[in-house]
């Protein structure tokens, strides 16, 4: 978790930067489905350990990163939007709900171990 923490607050902490997160998170993720989708064998895996594979991927996670910053951009191409302000709108109510109710848990769990 403190690793999801640290990721938060270096895409900014607030409302951007939980959504740059979870949009980094969401690539990602689908980088790695679609590799093991897509995989042709037992040499497809073990390709990954090479010297090349590992600078491929930390290059394109650095790519993933500033598209992940840009979301605004990503994610019309992802769903269809029709109105982007609805969208931007009801996303960040969610995020002051859930910074709410996370802020409410924290203070539970606190004084759980007082």
């Amino acid at each position: 978790m403190l690793f999801l923490h640290y990721k938060w607050i270096t895409f900014g902490g607030g409302y951007y930067g939980l959504v740059s997160l979870l949009t980094f998170i969401y690539i990602e993720l689908e980088q790695c489905i679609l590799f093991v989708l897509n995989a042709t064998g037992l040499q497809s895996y073990l390709d990954l350990f090479s010297i090349s594979a590992i600078i491929s991927m930390l290059v394109e996670s650095f790519f993933n990163m500033i598209k992940a910053a840009l979301w605004f951009g990503y994610w019309p191409d992802i769903f269809v939007m029709l109105n982007g302000f609805v969208w931007l709108v009801t996303t960040y109510c969610a995020y002051r709900i859930g910074a709410k109710l996370a802020q409410r848990y924290a203070l539970k769990k606190v004084s759980l171990f007082e």
